[in-house]
C-alpha cells in the first residue's frame, strides 16, 4: 500500500440502488465486492436488501484511497455477472463519507486527496511551532530522577521547552 490510509469515521455502509435479486447468493455478492475493492472477503458483509437497494457493510475502520477511486464501473460490472443479480440502467453506488469516493470522478478525487495531504502537512507544521513541553512531577523537582524528555525535544523539535524551577 502506498500513502496513508484514511479513517472511515464509522461510515461503513455501501449501497447499490437499482438492484433486482432473484435467488442470488449474498456471500458471492460480498466476495465480488471485496475483490474489486482489494479487501479480504471477511471484511465485506451484505446487511440488507429492500426496495431494490442492496446494502453492504465494510467491516474495517480505515481504507486506502486506491481501493475506492474509479471503482464504480468495475463494481457494477462484477455485480451484474453474479447469477441472480440484475442491475437497472440507472444503478448507482452511494455512500456517506469516504466510501462515496467510489462514485467520484477519479481526477477530482485524486486532486482532493493531494490537497488534504498538503493541508495535513501544513497543520502539522503549525502545531509543532505551538507546542510547549512542561516537565512535571515531584520526583523531578526533588532531583530524584533526571529529565530525559526535555533534552530530546530540544534536539529534535522546534518547540519551546521551558526550564523548571527546582
Amino acid at each position: 500500500m502506498t500513502g496513508p490510509s484514511y479513517d472511515l469515521l464509522d461510515k461503513n455502509e455501501l449501497k447499490f440502488t437499482g438492484v433486482q435479486l432473484a435467488g442470488a447468493d449474498l456471500n458471492v455478492v460480498a466476495a465480488e465486492v471485496a475483490e474489486v475493492l482489494s479487501l479480504a472477503r471477511k471484511e465485506v458483509l451484505v446487511t440488507d436488501y429492500l426496495d431494490q437497494v442492496l446494502t453492504l457493510d465494510i467491516l474495517r475502520s480505515d481504507i486506502y484511497p486506491h481501493q475506492l477511486l474509479d471503482r464504480q464501473k468495475p463494481l457494477l460490472k462484477r455485480l451484474a455477472e453474479v447469477p441472480g443479480v440484475t442491475l437497472a440502467a440507472d444503478c448507482a453506488v452511494t455512500s456517506a463519507g469516504m466510501l462515496g469516493w467510489i462514485a467520484a470522478d477519479p481526477a477530482q478525487a485524486s486532486a482532493a486527496i493531494e490537497r488534504s495531504r498538503s493541508m495535513v502537512s501544513e497543520i502539522n507544521a503549525r502545531i509543532s511551532r505551538r507546542v510547549m513541553v512542561f516537565s512535571t512531577g515531584a520526583e523531578l523537582v526533588r532531583g530524584e530522577i533526571k529529565d530525559t524528555n526535555r533534552p530530546g525535544f530540544r534536539s529534535c523539535c522546534p518547540v519551546k521547552v521551558p526550564e523548571y524551577a527546582v
